[in-house]
């Protein structure tokens, strides 16, 4: 998808750990554009695999590994918003739930962000990936 997505001119950055991918310098104009050609490129390379619910545990073990996410991303120099409470957290999770991620991707450019990656990643290293309705975070 996001090789589809940059020969059509978008500047996209697919997430390391494979989860998603990012876009950036996306304005509310460009939006309806940008729709259409990922539509485009769904039809090409066929649509995402279903997203495997996780259990209660597994957002609870998400939420801690966020929080530790939101260390290493203020350890980096970025402000990050205090994250919502652990019940907060699990009820967001089916609509979109809180990512200190969030308060940095608009912000930064596409080098920064794979430099963010790198240093913070957004996978976790166990067995549960990010199976969230924002494993792809457009931008």
């Amino acid at each position: 998808m996001t090789g589809c997505l940059r020969d059509a001119g978008w500047d996209v950055v697919a997430d390391p750990a494979g989860d998603g991918f990012s876009v950036y310098g996306l304005s509310g104009e460009q939006r309806p554009a940008y729709i259409a050609a990922e539509g485009k490129c769904e039809q090409q390379v066929g649509p995402p695999p279903p997203a495997v619910p996780l259990d209660e545990a597994q957002i609870r073990e998400r939420y801690g590994f966020l929080l530790d996410a939101r260390e290493c991303l203020i350890g980096l120099g970025y402000s990050i918003s205090e994250p919502p409470s652990e019940e907060a957290f699990l009820e967001s999770w089916a609509t979109g739930p809180w990512s200190p991620y969030n308060d940095v991707v608009d912000s930064v450019s596409s080098e920064q962000w794979e430099e963010i990656n790198a240093a913070c990643p957004q996978s976790q290293t166990s067995t549960i990936a990010d199976h969230s309705p924002l494993a792809r975070v457009i931008r």
